[in-house]
Order: C-alpha cells, then sequence, then structure tokens
C-alpha cells in the first residue's frame, strides 16, 4: 500500500472541502495555542506585552511557561495583545454557555477575581 501525504490527500477533495479543512485546522490550532504562541502570531515581543502589562520581561517569561494561570492574569495578558477572552462551558447536555464576565458580578473581589462562597 502507497503512502500519501495529508498535502496529497488534501489535494484530491473539492476546493470547498479544501477551505472546510483549512478553516477547521485553524480553529484547532487557534483552540489549541499556549499563550507564546498567540504572542509570536501577532508579532508581539515579550517585551512589548511586558511594557504594555507594567511588568518585567521575565514575568511574561515566567507566565508563557506556567501550565496555571489565573483568569485574571489571562484576561489582561490576552487583553494587553488587543484581544478579548471569552469563556465558554461546554456542559453534558451538549449545551454551550459562553460565561459573562464573572469578574465585574456584584459580590466578586475585583482584585483577585474569586467568588463568595455560594456565588
Amino acid at each position: 500500500m502507497k503512502t500519501v501525504s495529508l498535502e496529497e490527500m488534501k489535494a484530491r477533495q473539492s476546493p470547498e472541502m479544501q477551505h472546510r479543512i483549512n478553516v477547521r485546522t485553524d480553529e484547532l490550532r487557534t483552540e489549541l495555542a499556549t499563550m507564546r504562541e498567540i504572542r509570536k502570531r501577532l508579532d508581539i515581543t515579550q517585551v512589548e506585552l511586558a511594557t504594555e502589562l507594567g511588568i518585567g520581561q521575565e514575568g511574561i517569561s515566567r507566565l508563557e511557561r506556567r501550565n496555571d494561570t489565573l483568569v485574571s492574569t489571562l484576561r489582561k495578558v490576552v487583553e494587553a495583545m488587543g484581544g478579548d477572552l471569552r469563556l465558554i462551558a461546554e456542559l453534558p447536555d451538549g449545551g454551550r454557555v459562553e460565561l459573562s464576565d464573572f469578574g465585574h458580578l456584584p459580590g466578586v473581589d475585583q482584585d483577585h477575581r474569586k467568588c463568595p462562597a455560594g456565588l
């Protein structure tokens, strides 16, 4: 059996299917992108981002290496890159809910973005 490359397989598809494949590929790359990849895709240096956030370049380097980041920190970084952070909950019944800007709800600690018990 002959091995066929992904590019050869895509070339055999209709132009519409090729477009759909490319769109979905971009969606998956975006969904799986790290903070560093997003910054590089936007052609922003660590120094530029650090200046925008009022921190040192080493702070950006540490953020990009972290496996876990506070939502408030992630929001600030995304906004500093000119974006808008949206959180979507995918529910077991197949529903999707975009979580509102919970950092600005009454009773939420604005400095730490932590909800009090029961909220």
